[in-house]
């Protein structure tokens, strides 16, 4: 898995430089009759360290040890790596060209269109300028290197071809089905997916089944054996950390055998679930299932599940709720903000602004 991440970076930082040398190589001069804006180098640097950051993440989190925990993060970190990606490929594909009459926009897909200057019919400005052809919008970012050079040439061009008039000045630009009135909406869509999937995934990690798969297994005879009110806790043979079976009164069977005097010489076969340290409790293994060369079982996959269904039954009902919650109100913020005068009540309550008039 490293070597394919690693693998996947040397690609992405080879195709970016290689980029980088061919497009910069050919930078029109700001006197050139033909300029371009793209997005500033600093997009393609953050985004290649970013995954990195993150691909090595995953790697340590969820490779290192295989646990639910760790494949509950994995979605939330899948999100942001995903973002890293898409920013390269955002600075990769998307770019503006430019001349004295006209105009060529590539989109992410890209996808090429050519605009004359005297088709435009507005301007937004906000945090990002917007340059309104009909009923599309072509954003110029604030993050887009050549982009106020781009602006005044396509306001000049505009006002050599209608007479010296300016680009009349809007305050909202055509609506899409995701965009409606919110100025940066690709951002309130990526931190819901983000929140959702941050949610969703520790869901995921509440209610994954235990299994082989996400368990280590050892088999070592047992050194030492302690019983507290609620726990059994056990060293195996070779290794460090101790062995916990939860709430073993009620969940565990045939405990007394552990008793016996020779339990150091029997074989055991136990699945377990690394858990990391905290600032609570040191670090151990989780018993998820456990039996002796005997045909003895201890404890089962079904029974750990069946046990921790009933530990996170009110966590997973509370964060369920929760997730209801979160996408319910995106729903009625997209609704509102598309059409502020229609649901000038739902617009105050999304926003605490007032529809408009």
């Amino acid at each position: 898995m490293l070597r394919i991440v690693l693998g996947i970076v040397f690609i992405m930082v080879i195709s970016g430089l290689g980029h980088l040398a061919l497009n910069y190589g050919r930078r029109a001069s700001k006197n050139s009759k033909r300029g371009y804006a793209r997005l500033k180098i600093f997009c393609l640097i953050f985004g290649i360290v970013a995954f990195i950051f993150w691909g090595w993440f995953i790697y340590i989190t969820l490779l290192s040890h295989i646990n639910r925990e760790n494949l509950g993060l994995l979605p939330c970190s899948s999100v942001f790596l995903i973002a890293c990606v898409v920013m390269v490929w955002q600075w990769i594909s998307e770019r503006i060209w430019y001349d004295k009459t006209s105009f060529v926009v590539r989109n992410f897909w890209m996808v090429k269109r050519k605009y004359a200057y005297k088709d435009i019919t507005g301007i937004c400005k906000t945090t990002d300028v917007y340059l309104i052809v009909g009923e599309t919008s072509i954003a110029v970012s604030a993050l887009m290197e050549g982009g106020e050079r781009f602006i005044h040439a396509a306001q000049k061009g505009y006002a050599e071809a209608n007479k010296g008039e300016h680009i009349p000045r809007v305050f909202r630009r055509p609506r899409k089905a995701i965009n409606g009135n919110l100025a940066v909406s690709h951002d309130f869509v990526f931190i819901g997916a983000l929140l959702l999937t941050l949610l969703g995934g520790f869901l995921l990690s509440l209610n994954l089944h235990p299994s082989e798969m996400t368990s280590e297994h050892f088999e070592a005879s047992i050194e030492n054996v302690y019983e507290s009110e609620e726990d059994l806790v056990f060293y195996l043979q070779n290794q460090e950390e101790p062995f916990v079976i939860k709430d073993f009164w009620e969940y565990a069977k045939n405990i007394h055998l552990l008793r016996e005097p020779d339990v150091k010489d029997t074989t055991f076969s136990v699945y377990a679930e690394y858990k990391p340290a905290s600032r609570s409790r040191d670090a151990y293994y989780h018993v998820c299932s456990m039996g002796d060369g005997n045909g003895n079982i201890y404890v089962t996959f079904d029974l750990t599940w069946h046990q921790e269904r009933e530990w996170r039954s009110s966590s997973s009902i509370m964060i369920g709720i929760f997730l209801i919650i979160i996408i319910i109100s995106g729903v009625a913020c997209a609704i509102s903000a598309r059409n502020p005068e229609k649901h000038k009540l739902l617009y105050w309550l999304c926003f605490s602004k007032k529809g408009r008039d």
